[in-house]
């Protein structure tokens, strides 16, 4: 699919003021206020920013459901809440490739500025957010959406598979409002690992929501740290089976795992490991290094 997405500005087709008109106070106020309620408590799966220049626009990453062709896929897209908001509905758009919606294309939701006359003023991001994820999943079709004899659930996969690498490649947008994303897989493709151990590392590492800013400092340290130690820990794997493998990393980069099960695997209890180079003082082997950590990186809880 040759899509291209070089242009910050989103193209609405019903609010179109939304681009030229300032929203009302009251509006101002519950976006902003929806937003810091986000920041407290993510929405699963899903990220989202404002842009900093109109509170109107949001753009969000979905991060693809597992049992779905949609799976470890990342897709960005845009809602256009309306100058007077809540009392009218919002605008929905995909902006990446995803298999579902075409991008650039209006999204016809019962939620959604397709249907006024069914808008309820109580509705909030996470309602809209929840159900345009629930709609992409099913086998409905609606305005907006390729039709099923046109985009197959092979090619659903393929999009899925090529997601994050088109966004770092060809979404401009992907750069601007999502930085945590964008350097990390910037970071990995600068790296000297080689090409399948970085697409491995992309899937691990952006499968779940960095919004919280202790997970994006948490993901930055364990990614610096391997890549730092590769060829060591390659040593270490490499009498292990393929699955045993993917375990062990997997587990290192889980943003739910604590300090103390970390120290506790097999990769840093390895006899061979630790009679080649010993890393750095501010590697994860080092007990120096946690003295340096900042308060926020506990050992009790990391997610």
């Amino acid at each position: 699919m040759n899509y291209n997405d070089d242009v910050m500005n989103p193209k609405p087709i019903h609010n179109i003021n939304s681009l030229n008109i300032t929203p009302d106070r009251k509006t101002i106020l519950i976006l902003t206020k929806e937003y810091h309620n986000l920041l407290l408590e993510p929405i699963e799966g899903v990220t989202v920013h404002p842009d900093e220049k109109n509170i109107c626009i949001w753009y969000f990453l979905i991060h693809g459901p597992i049992n779905t062709p949609y799976y470890k896929g990342l897709y960005i897209g845009v809602i256009i809440f309306p100058p007077n908001f809540p009392y009218s509905p919002p605008e929905i758009q995909m902006i990446s490739p995803n298999g579902k919606f075409k991008p650039r294309r209006s999204i016809c939701l019962s939620l959604s500025s397709f249907h006024e006359e069914c808008w309820n003023a109580s509705w909030t991001f996470e309602k809209i957010i929840v159900a345009l994820v629930s709609f992409m999943v099913s086998d409905e079709l609606t305005s907006g959406c390729y039709r099923n004899e046109i985009i197959t659930e092979f090619d659903k996969l393929l999009i899925a598979k090529n997601s994050k690498e088109w966004l770092y490649r060809n979404c401009s947008i992907f750069k601007k409002m999502f930085q945590s994303e964008y350097q990390i897989i910037n970071k990995i493709y600068d790296s000297i690992l080689p090409n399948n151990s970085k697409n491995y590392l992309i899937d691990i590492l952006l499968n779940e929501p960095l919004q919280i800013s202790t997970n994006v400092f948490n993901v930055n340290k364990r990614l610096e740290d391997y890549i730092e130690n590769y060829s060591q820990i390659e040593l270490v794997l490499l009498d292990y089976p393929q699955t045993k493998r993917n375990e062990i990393i997997e587990k290192f980069f889980k943003l739910s795992t604590t300090r103390e099960e970390i120290r506790q695997l097999e990769l840093f209890h390895s006899e061979y490991y630790q009679m080649n180079d010993v890393p750095s003082s501010d590697s994860f082997l080092s007990d120096e290094g946690d003295e340096e950590e900042p308060e926020f990186y506990s050992t009790e809880d990391e997610g």
